[in-house]
């Protein structure tokens, strides 16, 4: 009984402390717009006019762009997805991803299928090897750091992530007693790039070696990829867009009953979700990405080199995955 009664309580406690730091924003809708003025300004808008009224003035210019809340606004409450809503937008962009990929493989003369076939063959020689050269690249930077780490001069590079870790926490990282570290670690980043240059190099030579019908099929197996990882990110935006618009009076229930229900939305209201989603997100990459966050813990590269650590969110994935020859890349649907 006592261990019921300590669930009981302990469940609306979770609930309540969620709700206290839950952050998010209102997003407001009326026919006029998005509302991109809140009621104190309108109150203030207003005060105004009655003084101007009052003294016998001339009315305060109005901003063309306002649009002002009425109390017939639609409202939604926008919040970041919880862990478990994440996972499950995980689940079902890996779905479609899926879904892609086996769907143009298997029909040949599917859209998909053909835009893809078409996209290789319209490339040239130097194109499709430098197309297929790009899409390898990761595999490339991840052969780089091995083996710059076999080298004994960096047998201990664990103790240079520790070191990066404990710069990254130091409540002063620019102080003199850093520099040597941090040198260290830019000569790490620097080995590190060397070494990918000359892969890359060796790797563009033995490719024009290869029959073009071999680099089609590798270009076309690289560009069925891409799409499933577009597919695999408008999908999981779609879903995380759904989990994130919550019921204005009580944030705990959902907007919409199926994601599809924001794709169907007049545009300048699907895009304003879409924008305040895409603050979260920024603000969360921000914190992740800041140097006294994670500095060190993953190889570092010189500040004109490209990032050689490896994308831990789906959005950076499929920024990263997508980015090379992406205007070859067949059309799909959210």
């Amino acid at each position: 009984m006592a261990q019921q009664r300590k669930n009981k309580t302990n469940i609306p406690m979770r609930e309540r402390l969620s709700a206290l730091y839950r952050k998010g924003e209102e997003l407001r809708f009326n026919a006029h717009g998005v509302v991109n003025r809140s009621k104190a300004e309108l109150e203030e808008r207003n005060e105004a006019l009655k003084a101007a009224l009052r003294d016998n003035e001339p009315e305060p210019e109005d901003d063309p762009d306002a649009v002002w809340p009425t109390d017939q606004d639609d409202v939604i409450f926008i919040t970041p997805p919880s862990p478990l809503q994440r996972e499950m937008a995980l689940r079902e962009a890996s779905a479609a991803r899926s879904r892609f990929i086996l769907n143009a493989k298997r029909d040949e003369e599917s859209s998909d299928a053909l835009s893809t076939r078409a996209s290789v063959i319209e490339m040239e020689d130097e194109e499709l090897i430098e197309f297929v050269l790009n899409m390898d690249e990761a595999d490339r930077r991840e052969e780089a750091e091995r083996s710059v780490r076999a080298e004994e001069e960096w047998k201990e590079f664990s103790d240079l992530q520790d070191s990066m870790r404990r710069w990254a926490e130091s409540e002063d990282p620019d102080a003199e007693e850093w520099k040597p570290l941090l040198k260290r670690d830019l000569e790490y980043g620097q080995q590190v790039e060397a070494e990918f240059k000359r892969l890359t190099e060796a790797s563009r030579e033995s490719l024009k070696l290869v029959a073009r019908e071999e680099l089609e099929e590798r270009g076309t197996k690289k560009i069925i990829e891409m799409g499933g990882n577009v597919e695999f990110m408008s999908e999981y935006q779609l879903w995380m867009m759904h989990f994130a618009c919550r019921d204005s009076r009580n944030n705990d229930e959902l907007a919409f009953e199926h994601p599809n229900d924001i794709s169907s939305l007049p545009e300048i209201a699907s895009e304003a979700i879409a924008d305040v989603y895409r603050e979260f997100i920024e603000s969360e990459k921000a914190a992740k990405n800041s140097p006294r966050a994670e500095a060190g813990s993953l190889p570092s590269v010189p500040p004109n080199a490209q990032e050689t650590s490896e994308s831990s969110t789906p959005e950076e994935q499929t920024e990263s995955a997508t980015s090379p020859g992406s205007s070859k890349l067949p059309s799909t649907t959210a």
